[in-house]
């Protein structure tokens, strides 16, 4: 399984040091000793033989493994692909650098979520992954969740009322406002529970004048005007005139 903390070049307070063999290991042996292993990460790729006079590793030598740090020592986990175990002598070199087994392991981490031109790849983000990243109710605009996307057909919000029911939300065309009387229009919403809140809005082409008539759970009265929903209808009644004026209704409800 691909890993990140394998890829990881120290544990974040520098770099990790060249470590020097300091006592022979035998093939089979996983334990390899070493002179340091400071600012090393827990877990990691790395390479180990012989140098040159120039620095660099003698091929024949050079052996690629995973290991994780045990108190001062390396245990060596794994080799990489197309490396044997050929023990190892003192004097011998283990570093963390890039090689072909590091590049592998970084493409292989990419690929568990990421697409080959670097997008997201479908379903890579679920809804366990979020709860487990802390997503928080701050990080989020819900006003957006709840209030956008306004639609004459029926909306699940993706909000739960304190008895677990969902609510959904609704807008209501609800045309003229009626003249000193009332008017209902029916809302066409099946088996409703409860309103948790109404929104209002009104144009008046004269003005054009734009009205919010307020928010309620059940009763709005501002601007001479009264509102409530029924298990069929909106009704709204006027004590002034309102001629000219139509209005939306946004219904927020649960369902029996």
């Amino acid at each position: 399984m691909a890993s990140i903390d394998l890829i990881r070049a120290s544990n974040g307070s520098g770099d990790a040091v060249k470590a020097t063999v300091a006592n022979a290991r035998v093939i089979s042996s996983t334990t390899l000793q070493v002179n340091a292993t400071t600012n090393w990460p827990s877990k990691f790729i790395a390479t180990v033989g012989d140098v040159d006079g120039t620095g660099a590793f003698v091929p024949a030598t050079v052996t690629v493994f995973n290991g994780i740090l045990s108190g001062g020592n390396i245990e060596i986990t794994s080799f990489a692909p197309g490396y044997t175990d050929l023990g190892n002598a003192p004097g011998q070199i283990v570093v963390l650098k890039p090689t072909t087994a590091w590049a592998n392991e970084v493409a292989s981490t990419l690929g568990v979520a990421h697409n080959n031109n670097g997008s997201l790849k479908a379903n890579s983000v679920t809804t366990t992954a979020i709860a487990d990243s802390n997503v928080t109710a701050a990080k989020i605009d819900f006003t957006t969740l709840a209030f956008g996307n306004y639609s004459t057909s029926e909306v699940d919000t993706g909000f739960k009322w304190i008895n677990g029911k969902t609510i959904y939300k609704k807008t209501v065309a609800f045309g003229a406002l009626p003249n000193n009387t009332g008017k209902s229009v029916a809302h066409g919403i099946t088996t409703i529970e409860r309103v948790m809140r109404i929104e209002t809005e009104g144009y008046e082409a004269a003005g054009p004048y734009y009205y919010n008539f307020g928010h309620t759970n059940t009763t709005a009265l501002a601007n001479g005007i009264a509102m409530y929903v029924n298990g069929t209808n909106v009704v709204i009644t006027t004590g002034i005139d309102r001629t000219g004026i139509t209005a939306n209704i946004t219904i927020y409800y649960t369902k029996v």
